[in-house]
């Protein structure tokens, strides 16, 4: 008898990539499975570039209490799902947890009595979950989430997850990258953000190095004002478009740096030379699992990892720690470009 399952919450873009390889190894298996997927309108313009077939998406605005209409009609069309399984995503953090899904999840389990709630044991609201599962939050994400699926029985043990090649990009071709870097400079949270002098620098020091590159920043329009308005150098180019602009973009980039944000994993994912930056994170737990991705992380403060959405410093100090010259060295280190 076919299992209905419904994951989520995927608002982050980091967390919606890392759980790609679970959703296709579970979806090809229709026989067995029908599944639905909570995200986000940002990560609902990804799904036509990943490998996702079988699966039937749901757009949420569960964190947006200034759009109370959304979210209602997201609770109108998830209560018509044949549900008989939901799978809470362990991505967050143990205390990272939004108020609203225990709510939700006792609404589904109130007219839905057959209902199964399966999430990891640590969550902060693990209390509503009739299946509590240890899960060792010290691993990537995108292990945490096939392991979760694992101890609760959709995937054996004995079965392998595909992880690579999770993007369906026609261009995506090693040989057709260009002589470009791109820089992605964004981040949702501020304490993952990198100083604007710190880029400014970088840029000098690649485009000596390297004069034949060019440099493309890609991000959000207010993301680039500041940018533009300090780095004012023959050879880097400013970008803003959709997110699958920004993908392609990346795929036929011959190097990307990123600091700790969703567009990290998307990097990494097409398997693009890749560096991302971290100061208040530890790596372990939130970097991309994919061996193409270098990291940047200098543990020189007593606070770090804190692991936390806001600096109770007032001052991203650990990122600052990063320095261009750091990640010229990985540049080098990687030997991505022959002089």
């Amino acid at each position: 008898m076919k299992s209905n399952l419904f994951f989520g919450f995927y608002f982050g873009i980091g967390d919606f990539i890392s759980a790609v390889p679970l959703l296709r190894h579970l979806a090809k298996q229709q026989d067995r499975y029908k599944i639905y997927v909570a995200i986000s309108a940002q990560n609902q313009a990804l799904v036509p570039l990943l490998d996702l077939k079988n699966v039937e998406f749901l757009t949420f605005s569960l964190f947006a209490l200034t759009n109370i209409k959304k979210l209602f009609k997201f609770i109108r069309e998830l209560k018509k799902l044949p549900l008989d399984t939901v799978v809470v995503s362990p991505h967050a953090l143990a205390h990272d947890t939004s108020w609203k899904i225990p709510l939700l999840l006792r609404y589904l389990k109130l007219v839905n009595h057959k209902l199964t709630i399966i999430g990891a044991a640590s969550d902060k609201n693990s209390w509503v979950y009739d299946k509590r599962i240890s899960i060792d939050r010290a691993i990537p994400i995108m292990e945490r989430e096939i392991r979760l699926a694992k101890l609760a029985g959709l995937v054996s043990e004995a079965q392998q997850v595909e992880r690579n090649n999770i993007f369906q990009l026609p261009s995506h071709e090693p040989q057709q990258r260009q002589d470009y870097i791109v820089i992605h400079p964004g981040a949702t949270k501020a304490i993952n953000r990198w100083r604007e002098q710190q880029y400014f620098l970088l840029c000098k020091k690649i485009l000596q190095t390297y004069p034949e590159i060019v440099i493309k920043f890609v991000a959000l329009p207010h993301e680039l004002e500041p940018l533009k308005e300090l780095i004012n150098l023959p050879g880097v180019e400013f970008f803003t478009g959709t997110i699958v602009d920004a993908v392609a973009s990346v795929a036929q980039a011959k190097l990307t740096i990123t600091v700790d944000s969703g567009f990290a994993h998307i990097a990494s994912a097409l398997g693009v030379p890749h560096i991302a930056v971290y100061g208040p994170k530890d790596p372990m737990y939130v970097k991309p699992i994919y061996p193409n991705t270098r990291v940047c992380y200098k543990p020189v403060f007593a606070c770090q990892p804190c692991n936390r959405t806001f600096c109770r410093m007032g001052y991203n100090y650990c990122m600052d720690s990063v320095t261009y010259e750091d990640i010229c060295s990985k540049i080098e280190e990687a030997i991505i470009f022959v002089k």
